[in-house]
């Protein structure tokens, strides 16, 4: 349907289904049908009881059960009365005899990925088909998806779909008394409750919070009653908030609710609980779980709201400026990786560590393409990974603006970036282009006599080690006396973790290159809560390390080796990780270092489309119409300092515009090879990147 905008709420809820008490018979359990699907009946009295209490009260909903999805059940359509009947042969057993229920293997997702894509294409046909009430005013309506389940947290297609979470949580003692107060037939196995059913539920609930954020944890022992007002109420405002900013536009909600204690399909060993809804939370003095949570401060909390960076909690970071600014930085985000990519796979950086900043590159490179026309002008922007078709010049250099102006007001850092022009005592570039290059490129002017290479080089090379406090202070070692134009781009950052280490923790430790080679490494050491996150479609651990609210170091730690993720990862994965990042405790270990790398990126940048700025047919006529010029090189030099107080980063890339001539805790150990991002959130820029292959290498 036209104009739709999918809300997710995640509302997880701790439930168990309901064994049979009656003889074991080929019906096993008998069905129930809501909104026109087939569901296991089941007595629980949290997610199923919220889920249809909702389903009452909010018009045009619908649920969807993750249980009616189970590969043990088969339909048989023997009569008007629907059937099931069971095969065991389809679920997993553990060494210790135990099925396997609760985990995603047992269940059809993929059906039930259809089913809610069938809502999610036209919500009102889906009611309607489903035979359904609608209660709307036309251009109002507000259509909600209930999705109820026990490991809906657990899968991630589905994960990304949700917009509100709820997770009702009780303790393990009240879960284990709940359950053993129950006959079932057949009866659990000796032992299956602590040797399976709470095991299971710890480490679904484990996998649950290294992939989700944004929950809303419910307190188990209140009343049904509070609980569902409290839930209606917050889903409530939500539609209400929806409904003032997209009036008379076609809306839909999701309220998943998702269980993560084990439970059992009615018949089946290996699952069960009571109306109270068992599995919860596990306990600290019970578990060793560091849960900080309380259950004195109302129905529902977030978890962690405190500790939590990303863009859902803790600080709202606006988005920057004018519309063409978000194109922009993706076009930003998309080049850093594109850069990346192309630097580690130059002969001359094998086994090197890589580091250099992205922005001071499309620094440089925008800035040049406010000279650029024709041929050159269309290069330069789809190497930067901007789509001529839909962003104006203008619209880049106010991009920058807004960027360069918010990162160098930033709080908390020590952080400065911009651009100089070093021109020749006889070149005159066009006015509008100094113009430009200083308003939305935060350009200083200067005049250098280029025949005087050494005077020259030591000019610029004092500037650079001014801007960036002496971190680089050798970017130009020779110039070509018939240079006109030196265009130069910088960028310094310091800053202080918001959760340094101890220097008398830092110890000698073993660093693996490779699987042959080690070196020796300082490791720091601290055991404090940090944003973590767990990415499993690429293996890779990810570790947040805070400057401030906005700026932080991200280290991606995976675990098949740098090459695989160097494959794998994009722009999409920054975006996912600050997303799901989860703030818990975590022994971490991270090397001191000191790195310090310089690139011609002549060759680089070409294969990466921009060949046109180096040729004889180079266009940059917006710079000067009296003299040809073209580019003759693009230098960039970056530095990376890590000890326990914080980090030191710096980048200088030079362009060299020359007359055209005849030439042309848990533990997270960061003890092997591992990537590093600088990111500013609030512009969605990343500052610096590489990877670090041998933090022992200078």
């Amino acid at each position: 349907m036209r104009g739709q905008e999918l809300i997710y709420v995640a509302m997880p809820i701790n439930a168990a289904l309901e064994k049979s008490s009656t003889p074991a018979s080929p019906l096993a359990c008998s069905p129930m049908v809501i909104d026109g699907e087939v569901r296991i009946r089941m007595t629980n009295g949290g997610k199923s009881t919220m889920s249809s209490s909702l389903h009452l009260r909010i018009p045009n909903s619908c649920i969807i059960a993750q249980d009616a999805f189970f590969k043990v059940l088969s339909l048989l359509l023997l009569s008007p009365q629907f059937n099931f009947f069971k095969d065991d042969s389809v679920i997993a057993v553990d060494s210790n005899g135990f099925k396997q229920y609760d985990v995603l293997d047992a269940l059809h997702m993929d059906r039930m990925m259809s089913k809610i894509e069938s809502w999610r294409k036209d919500p009102g046909s889906f009611l309607a088909s489903q035979s359904l009430r609608t209660q709307c005013s036309v251009g109002e309506e507000v259509f909600v998806l209930i999705v109820e389940g026990f490991l809906i947290f657990n899968y991630g297609p589905l994960n990304e779909l949700m917009d509100k979470r709820y997770f009702l949580e009780i303790p393990y003692d009240v879960c284990k008394e709940r359950r053993g107060s129950r006959v079932y037939t057949p009866p659990d196995l000796p032992g299956y409750f602590d040797g399976y059913v709470w095991p299971r539920y710890l480490k679904n609930r484990q996998e649950m919070e290294d992939m989700v954020s944004d929950i809303v944890f419910l307190d188990g022992l209140k009343s049904k009653e509070d609980l569902l007002d409290y839930v209606y109420g917050d889903v409530t405002m939500e539609i209400q908030s929806l409904m003032v900013i997209k009036m008379r536009t076609a809306l839909c909600l999701w309220i998943v609710m998702a269980v993560l204690c084990p439970g059992e399909v009615k018949g089946h060993t290996g699952h069960g609980g009571d109306h109270h809804q068992g599995q919860g939370l596990d306990q600290d003095h019970d578990h060793g779980r560091d849960n900080n949570h309380d259950h004195d401060h109302g129905h529902g909390h977030r978890r962690d709201h405190e500790h939590r960076r990303d863009h859902n909690h803790g600080h709202h970071h606006p988005e920057p400026g004018d519309n063409g600014t978000k194109p922009v930085i993706q076009g930003n985000g998309g080049f850093a990786f594109s850069l990346y990519k192309q630097l580690v796979v130059q002969p001359d950086n094998q086994g090197k560590n890589v580091f250099f900043s992205p922005l001071s590159v499309s620094l440089a490179l925008a800035a040049l393409s406010v000279g650029a026309r024709g041929q050159t002008h269309q290069h330069l922007f789809t190497g930067l990974g901007f789509n001529s078709s839909l962003l104006t010049q203008e619209q880049v250099d106010q991009a920058f603006q807004t960027i360069l102006t918010q990162l160098n007001q930033k709080n908390g850092v020590d952080l400065s970036i911009g651009s100089a022009l070093f021109l020749h005592n006889t070149f005159k570039p066009h006015p509008e282009f100094l113009k430009d290059m200083k308003r939305f490129y935060l350009s200083e002017g200067f005049t250098v006599d280029f025949t005087n290479t050494a005077e020259a080089i030591d000019t610029i090379n004092k500037y650079v080690g001014e801007k960036t406090r002496g971190k680089i202070d050798k970017l130009v070692k020779d110039l070509d006396p018939t240079t006109v134009m030196y265009l130069l781009s910088y960028i310094y950052f310091k800053g202080k973790w918001e959760i340094p280490f101890d220097s008398k923790d830092t110890k000698e430790d073993t660093f693996h290159v490779d699987d042959n080679t080690t070196v020796p490494v300082q490791m720091m050491s601290v055991k404090k809560r940090f944003s973590v996150y767990y990415d499993q479609e690429i293996s890779t651990s990810i570790l947040q390390l805070h400057y401030n609210e906005s700026v932080s170091m991200m280290l991606a730690l995976p675990e098949k080796g740098l090459a695989s993720l160097e494959e794998a990862i994009g722009q999409n994965h920054i975006t996912k990780w600050h997303r799901w990042m989860k703030a818990r405790e975590y022994q971490v270990h991270v090397p001191k270092m000191s790195v310090t790398t310089t690139y011609s990126l002549k060759d680089v940048l070409s294969g990466m489309g921009m060949p046109d700025i180096f040729s004889n047919g180079a266009d940059f006529s917006g710079i000067s119409e009296d003299l040809k010029v073209a580019v003759s090189e693009v230098a960039h030099q970056a530095s990376l300092d890590v000890d326990e107080a914080g980090a030191t980063a710096a980048a200088a890339t030079g362009v060299v515009i020359m007359p055209l001539s005849f030439r042309s805790t848990p533990v997270l150990k960061f003890n092997r090879p591992f990537m590093v991002i600088v990111m500013d959130q609030e512009t969605k820029s990343i500052l610096f990147m590489g990877k670090i292959i041998n933090p022992a290498n200078k």
